[in-house]
């Protein structure tokens, strides 16, 4: 994941400001910032997971980190906007259903400055290095015919206790209906191996993309 965290860096290294959804236990957005010649003059990082944000406020301690549920208006004062928004460690594979995503992505746009940006990456199904050729191929096949699967069950382990959550794996044609309905531009696709930091393509990578909004939305 450097090899995105590096891109990010390079978007809101001295920037107005910006928001890190999902940012999870902080260390991420840490490392980001730490190699960042001129910080954002604002910085605002949320999770839904109260346990989560303790953490990345222990991490972050000069930082704004709040909590945000999508049950919730956002936490932010009236009228607060952010030039750079980011997703990252496929966010919305972690919100279901698809209308939530949506609505998720809808929130965001209304969050961000008029000529911000949105940073996201997510989990590609056509990933053959990721999932294997079998799995991608079956995933390929699945989505031409109009009957994809997009969501998994991933199994971890989390103090000897097998966990076993949801999860949703995308397709670049799903992420730019996810992006256009909410009103979104696409100005960049990218693929990375999350492994290697090297640069791929779409059948070999998992995705990055930039974002802005449509002109008058």
């Amino acid at each position: 994941m450097a090899a995105i965290d590096r891109v990010v860096a390079s978007h809101i290294d001295g920037a107005r400001s910006w928001l890190d959804v999902g940012t999870g236990d902080g260390l991420r957005a840490a490392s980001i910032v730490d190699s960042l010649h001129r910080p954002p003059r604002s910085i605002t990082l949320c999770d839904s997971s109260l346990g989560m944000v303790k953490t990345a406020r222990q991490h972050l301690p000069s930082r704004r980190v709040v909590r945000w549920t999508l049950e919730e208006d956002p936490p932010f004062v009236a009228n607060e906007s952010f030039q750079f928004i980011t997703l990252l460690g496929n966010v919305l594979g972690h919100i279901h259903p698809q209308t939530a995503r949506l609505n998720q992505l809808t929130i965001l746009h209304q969050l961000m400055d008029d000529d911000g940006i949105l940073l996201l990456d997510f989990n590609n199904r056509w990933n053959v290095r990721a999932y294997g050729t079998w799995n991608a191929g079956i995933n390929i096949l699945r989505d031409l015919v109009h009957q994809p699967r997009a969501t998994f069950t991933v199994t971890k382990s989390i103090n000897g206790e097998l966990i076993s959550t949801p999860v949703y794996i995308g397709s670049v044609k799903e992420y730019r209906t996810l992006l256009n309905i909410s009103e979104f531009n696409i100005d960049r696709i990218i693929y990375f191996n999350y492994a290697s930091g090297k640069s791929e393509w779409v059948l070999t990578g998992q995705g990055f993309i930039e974002a802005s909004k449509k002109e008058g939305s």
